[in-house]
């Protein structure tokens, strides 16, 4: 823990222990009841609050500072703005015009399609969007349901009569080739599995009642794709502001076309190759694992950076008033 956590948290672990609270685990209500006992300056609290969001990170945890009554009681906004529910005929027109087959337009196309739903039609907020992973889906097929879980947030999706709207298959849709994307990361895997599917229709048989194999391990659902398909390994998520944009660009009616790109195969090529490719290294599950709670732990590190800045400036604004009455009295 970074030095100008530990005092904070050492109050608060003493607090808990005293008050007969768990301090790790601690809960929203933990959280209030500690900071109405313990008052002081509005920084101050927010210091603690993110001493005590940075060891529950740390330790695998929901940071309990999350909480919209906690952000309020330090004086922060809260952490999403209320979700307006778009016009739903814009909705299916961009369910109606985004591909759902063909490399690298099926591609981008699925991905859209679930970003859409998990955004206009669950009304998920960005920020969760960006977060979410693989393992935040639960599907079952013979209702064609998918439930969405996320934090404290829970969506069930169900599906609708025609297939070519439907938001469950959508989903799944984009479950399916995620996997693929996820397990077997060789371009030339996806393409072969987008290019075998036919487009979606109206009358379709709905994809939603079918098993779907969904990616394992806390896997970005929406990885940073390239214009040629590719995604970076370890994966890492679209942020927040890009799942916006898209979003309100799909929803303006702004489907972007992508085009059908080659995938050039060794057998393919008129120059055969002089020696063989050294081999790729592998990862294990454990490895990969152990890369994403480094990345994600990484960023949780800073996430307080923010809050120190503010403070930073808040005492420069003092000393600056400061400064001018002091001058104020000498002239």
């Amino acid at each position: 823990m970074p030095p100008r956590y530990a005092q904070s948290w050492a109050l608060f672990a003493d607090w808990c222990a005293a008050a007969g609270r768990s301090a790790l685990p601690a809960d929203p209500a933990t959280v209030l009841t500690f900071l109405q006992a313990c008052p002081a300056a509005v920084p101050t609290q927010r210091r603690r609050v993110v001493a005590i969001d940075h060891h529950h990170v740390a330790a695998g945890q929901a940071p309990p500072g999350d909480d919209d009554d906690v952000r309020a009681a330090v004086g922060r906004p809260p952490g999403e703005p209320p979700w307006v529910a778009p016009d739903r005929a814009g909705v299916d027109a961009a369910l109606r015009t985004l591909p759902s087959h063909g490399f690298t337009r099926g591609l981008f196309g699925r991905r859209d399609r679930a970003l859409l739903v998990l955004a206009a039609v669950a009304g998920l907020p960005y920020r969760t969007i960006a977060g979410s992973t693989a393992a935040d889906l639960h599907h079952e097929p013979g209702t064609g349901t998918v439930a969405v879980a996320i934090g404290r947030r829970r969506r069930v999706i169900v599906p609708v009569e025609n297939a070519l709207l439907c938001p469950a298959c959508a989903l799944t849709r984009w479950a399916e080739t995620h996997a693929v994307l996820t397990r077997q990361i060789a371009t030339r895997a996806l393409a072969a599995h987008l290019r075998a599917v036919a487009p979606v229709t109206d009358t379709d048989d709905h994809h939603c009642r079918r098993p779907v194999s969904f990616a394992v391990g806390p896997v970005p659902l929406f990885p940073p794709i390239d214009q040629w398909g590719h995604v970076a390994f370890p994966q890492t998520p679209l942020s927040p502001h890009a799942v916006s944009r898209q979003t309100r660009t799909l929803l303006a009616g702004d489907v972007s076309e992508h085009r059908d790109v080659p995938v050039v195969t060794v057998e393919e090529q008129s120059v055969p190759p002089t020696a063989p490719e050294p081999a790729a290294p592998t990862y294990g599950r454990a490895e990969r694992d152990e890369a994403w709670n480094r990345r994600r732990a990484d960023l949780h590190r800073l996430s307080g950076v923010a809050d120190e800045l503010d403070e930073v400036e808040r005492r420069a604004a003092e000393l600056n008033r400061r400064v001018e009455e002091l001058l104020g009295q000498l002239l």
